[in-house]
């Protein structure tokens, strides 16, 4: 199996701070992708509720489409992150920023919030114990609540990138149903996304041993992602380097 432990190849381990710099440079390379982030946007939109957790806002990448509605909290266990978005949406009342861990049981004290709607973009993978995160997610959402998930895909992709970004995993699409199965919600949707960048990031993490993808890289798949969306839409969406899972509350 393709997990953390992989990342022992590299010469030596990353440090915390390096790790979290890198993360940030990560998210900040990936923002700038504004057609990538609408793709993925209008993939998962119509299945928002009106009472929504977002866990793991980063720094408000996809939070700042959410202030519309009901209720927004933004969840992130990065001090920093929750610091520069409690300053961008001040003048939002309806939008809450926490500096929270959502594997901890204090995550089980924001229930009377009563969310229809956990979103969960990209995180998962960094959680050491997923399995009680997704449980803690059940218990937050209210009756048929929905969990909106995206992880990464396919174990045999992990490499270099997953290591500095501190995936502890990437999920095999029997993984992802059995956890959310065995964790009180039934899967309502899954599909892959993004079947073109595969080829990518085996390159930039299995082979080249990146800890970063090239900003030139971005950018040049970012000028195609219209023409990539229509190459999904014809063939289907049952591979790709991303899994997207709508899943209900039993």
């Amino acid at each position: 199996m393709f997990y953390r432990p992989f990342g022992q190849f590299l010469s030596s381990a990353l440090s915390t701070d390096s790790e979290r710099g890198r993360g940030r440079e990560t998210l900040e390379r990936i923002a700038d992708m504004g057609r990538m982030n609408a793709w993925m946007f209008h993939e998962i939109i119509p299945y928002i509720g009106n009472r929504i957790l977002e866990v793991g806002s980063g720094i408000g990448t996809f939070s700042r489409n959410l202030t519309d509605r009901e209720l927004l909290v933004c969840l992130d266990i990065e001090s920093s992150y929750v610091s520069d978005l409690a300053s961008r949406f001040r003048d939002f009342p309806n939008v809450r920023c926490l500096c929270l861990d959502a594997s901890s049981p204090e995550a089980l004290t924001l229930r009377p919030l009563h969310f229809d709607t956990i979103i969960c973009l990209n995180v998962l993978e960094h959680i050491p114990d997923d399995f009680i995160t997704l449980r803690h997610f059940s218990q937050l959402l209210t009756s048929k609540g929905r969990l909106i998930l995206l992880v990464p895909a396919h174990r045999c992709l992990y490499g270099s990138l997953d290591w500095a970004i501190s995936h502890f995993r990437r999920y095999s699409q029997a993984d992802l149903v059995g956890k959310l199965s065995s964790t009180g919600f039934s899967v309502q949707r899954l599909f892959a996304i993004n079947l073109l960048g595969i080829p990518g990031w085996f390159l930039n993490s299995r082979i080249l041993k990146r800890t970063l993808l090239p900003e030139r890289q971005l950018t040049i798949y970012e000028r195609f992602v219209p023409a990539f969306r229509v190459v999904e839409a014809l063939l289907g969406k049952s591979l790709g380097l991303s899994w997207i899972a709508i899943a209900e509350v039993l």
